[in-house]
């Protein structure tokens, strides 16, 4: 479960990140725009698995959905790179 609340604590501050440097650039090209679906998309499949995660009892789902998560949040971490370096090259 430690794996849940990590996500979702990480999620939150990816979040702020991400409205604080759109208000303070008001300017995002389409290459952006892209990696902020892509963090969308992901933060809706991670909340699914968390979802998952929550509802099972069984600990092989419980193990395969955790590497799961794991794998998503991994992906979560490239596309913060991805945002990071395009706010900062804008």
């Amino acid at each position: 479960m430690e794996g849940a609340t990590f996500g979702m604590i990480f999620g939150a501050v990816i979040e702020m990140f991400v409205q604080g440097a759109m208000e303070s650039t008001g300017f995002f090209g389409p290459t952006l725009d892209s990696v902020l679906e892509q963090q969308e998309t992901n933060f809706t499949s991670i909340a699914a698995k968390l979802s998952e995660l929550a509802a099972t009892k069984d600990e092989k789902e419980r193990s395969r959905i955790q590497k799961e998560l794991d794998r998503l949040m991994k992906s979560q971490e490239k596309i913060s790179k991805s945002i990071n370096e395009e706010t900062v090259s804008s």
